[in-house]
């Protein structure tokens, strides 16, 4: 496919989600990628060293490092919920040798912040790198045993059941609410100061249910929390009897974490091609895989032009869902 077909694609793609972000032409004088790279590249990370993002930013860099002989410099700018980074990176020249980690914040901030200092569009999306699933998880007590036998118990008792997350504006509490406007049951969302509170109150019959990270399994084996279905778009290896909410009967239900690789706009076509490539490799690479199993991640390989439909789509998921909740970050 020509770099001409690819981008044709790439913005009809996105014109179809209602959301582009659009790979710019390039000057004829850019770096080709046969050479690329001839010096160190740096990788922004938007949060502080340690946590999943951290580790798989840093798993990336050394892979690549190694592969192409050229130190790949992760550089980690936490602070302003991920803003930061994400704006020294859109800013950044688009020659390649500036990338960027994104998380499915991205896909939120539009929406809870009145204003941001860069643009959806200010970005080449070069691909997926993993996903990590959230899974519904209820209290014991509960008399449900599965999505269908929880969504029918809120309709008959609405605004009873109490779900947590760990905070207002977190990817837990979106979950959440993205259930109750799928599904069309009314719950009151309680919020706690992270996933370990938020899990411990659900054993504990201080709340009824909520969206737990991977992290709680522990919880689901000893039978403290009953799981009901995980969010991802697969079933997980650690949970291999556990339905995904669209098995259980939820069309279309997605959430949960994901992160990827993004550079500035305008980054040359076959610098992202390159870069594709081998963080496939990367990524299909069994070593790999179980460093990213130790963290409940899933690898996840993508096209360019798949990632930014995936990011579009998600844009606009959360477009509707936040605006209708009113939710903005102070």
């Amino acid at each position: 496919m020509t770099s001409f077909t690819r981008r044709s694609l790439f913005v009809r793609t996105l014109g179809a989600a209602g959301l582009a972000l659009t790979l710019a032409s390039v000057p004829f004088a850019a770096a080709e990628a046969g050479g690329y790279p001839e010096k160190p590249v740096k990788i922004l990370v938007p949060v502080a060293p340690g946590g999943p993002m951290d580790m798989i930013g840093r798993l990336v860099a050394e892979k690549l490092g190694a592969a192409w002989g050229q130190p790949f410099v992760v550089e980690n700018r936490p602070g302003g919920g991920q803003v930061i980074a994400t704006q020294v990176a859109a800013q950044s020249p688009a020659d390649g040798y500036t990338l960027l980690v994104m998380s499915h914040v991205f896909t939120m901030n539009p929406w809870l912040f009145d204003r941001l200092p860069y643009g959806t569009d200010d970005f080449a999306p070069v691909t997926q790198m993993t996903e990590t699933p959230l899974i519904l998880a209820v209290n014991p007590k509960l008399p449900v045993n599965s999505v269908k036998e929880l969504i029918d118990y809120a309709k008959a008792h609405p605004g009873e059941l109490s779900f947590g997350s760990s905070g207002p504006s977190s990817s837990l509490r979106f979950a959440g609410e993205l259930l109750k406007e799928m599904a069309g049951i009314d719950m009151v969302h309680v919020p706690f100061d992270g996933n370990g509170p938020m899990t411990v109150a659900v054993a504990s019959g201080e709340i009824d249910l909520g969206f737990v990270n991977p992290v709680s399994i522990p919880f689901i084996k000893d039978g403290r929390l009953r799981a009901l279905a995980i969010t991802s778009r697969k079933r997980a290896d650690s949970l291999p009897d556990l339905s995904t909410m669209q098995e259980a009967g939820v069309a279309g239900y997605e959430a949960g974490s994901w992160f990827g690789l993004v550079a500035p706009k305008g980054t040359p076509d076959d610098v992202i091609a390159k870069l594709n490539g081998e963080i496939g490799k990367i990524l299909s690479d069994p070593e790999v895989k179980a460093r990213l199993e130790a963290v409940e991640a899933t690898p996840v390989t993508q096209s360019p032009e798949e990632f930014a439909a995936y990011i579009a789509s998600e844009l606009q998921k959360w477009k509707t869902l936040i605006g209708k909740l009113d939710i903005k970050v102070q």
